[in-house]
């Protein structure tokens, strides 16, 4: 029985809560405290500019039909939905997704959820800095009183999929054959985040070319097809990480994010952020992420004399999200979808059969004051 079952409406079947990441999409039903099922995204929904509308719309067909009947085993007529997204995401996505959903399988009502307000709604708090580490990209918003800055947005591409780039490369030397999921399964499993100190000679190494010191970490071994393992040294399980932490060209990286965000945002609001951090993304599971982040910036602060005005040095806090940081969004999303507001903030399919588009922050039509449309 949903753990939030007399928020809701007791008249109404229990929302479906959709979090469709570019790896993995989570599906459960709204009041519940985990997804009922993890299971891979087709790759094909994003391909971006690669793939055609009609591809696209065809695309989204095939998995929504699998998501309701193959592993929800529901009627999609008979209940509304709530899908997580970035506040950020593409407006394309967003309208073939439902352009399927009421016009396809004419589900009741769709609500888009904003992925980084859904994990303060779950930890009950009204502002804090959402960091959003997943499979293809870091995503970073802050959110003061519960409104998006966005002009504090920022976003790289160091995720879960350079971390296994780069383990794969540290790997090919024994069989350049491995599989995408065995390179997955071993940083889940192995790898780690060395420490500040230990990190940064393996920095300085890599950049002067010279091997570092030996790790203290155990050699590991992965049984692949039976009779062959792969060896995975302690060097290896604590180095692939590093280039989450390594500042690019552009001097950018994960810890730099999180300061020129709260650079970006206003001086009174900085000291309030910097207290409420909020990890989400399966990438920021990894033993020792969390802790060398907070090391990283606050060494920023001492250092670099362009975070030096911020004077917020040991104000970082950061929350624990419970259920795991892969799936607070989701969980939020879920505590939300189980309270009124999602009646009244759907958008019905009557409305949506009306318009034919959906209500868009970023489109003039739904954002210009009444007095001047």
């Amino acid at each position: 029985m949903p753990m939030y079952e007399g928020l809701g409406l007791l008249s109404e079947k229990h929302a479906v809560v959709l979090d469709v990441g570019s790896a993995y999409t989570k599906l459960g039903y709204a009041g519940e405290y985990q997804p009922r099922k993890i299971i891979p995204s087709p790759k094909n929904l994003f391909k971006g500019n690669k793939i055609s509308d009609n591809e696209l719309y065809d695309e989204f067909v095939s998995f929504i039909y699998s998501l309701y009947f193959e592993h929800l085993l529901i009627n999609p007529k008979d209940r509304r939905v709530v899908i997580v997204e970035s506040v950020i995401g593409y407006a394309r996505f967003r309208n073939i997704f439902a352009r399927v959903l009421f016009k396809h399988f004419e589900v009741l009502s769709v609500l888009f959820a904003p992925s980084h307000l859904m994990p303060l709604f779950l930890l009950g708090i009204r502002s804090g800095l959402v960091l959003d580490v997943g499979y293809s990209e870091a995503e970073l918003i802050p959110v003061y009183e519960g409104v998006p800055i966005l002009k504090a947005w920022q976003a790289l591409p160091l995720a879960s999929e350079v971390v296994q780039k780069s383990l794969k490369n540290a790997l090919d030397d024994q069989d350049d054959a491995i599989s995408s999921w065995v390179i997955e399964d071993i940083a889940v499993r192995f790898c780690f985040v060395a420490n500040y100190k230990r990190g940064q000679e393996i920095q300085n190494a890599k950049f002067e070319g010279k091997p570092f010191q030996k790790s203290i970490a155990s050699n590991l071994t992965y049984p692949i097809k039976g009779n062959k393992v792969i060896q995975v040294s302690g060097d290896i399980r604590e180095s692939v990480c590093e280039v989450l932490f390594e500042q690019d060209n552009d001097r950018l990286s994960i810890p730099t994010m999180i300061l020129d965000s709260i650079t970006s945002c206003s001086i009174d609001t900085r000291k309030l952020l910097a207290e409420n951090i909020v990890f989400i993304g399966g990438c920021t599971q990894i033993p020792g992420f969390k802790s060398r982040v907070i090391k990283e910036i606050k060494d920023l602060c001492e250092t670099e004399p362009r975070y030096s005005k911020l004077k917020i040095k040991d104000n970082f806090k950061v929350h624990m999200t419970p259920g795991g940081a892969n799936c607070a969004a989701w969980l939020g999303a879920s505590i939300f979808g189980a309270t009124d507001e999602v009646a009244t903030r759907s958008l019905s399919r009557d409305a949506y059969l009306k318009e034919q588009i959906i209500p868009d922050w970023a489109n003039l039509k739904f954002n210009l004051p009444e007095s001047i449309k």
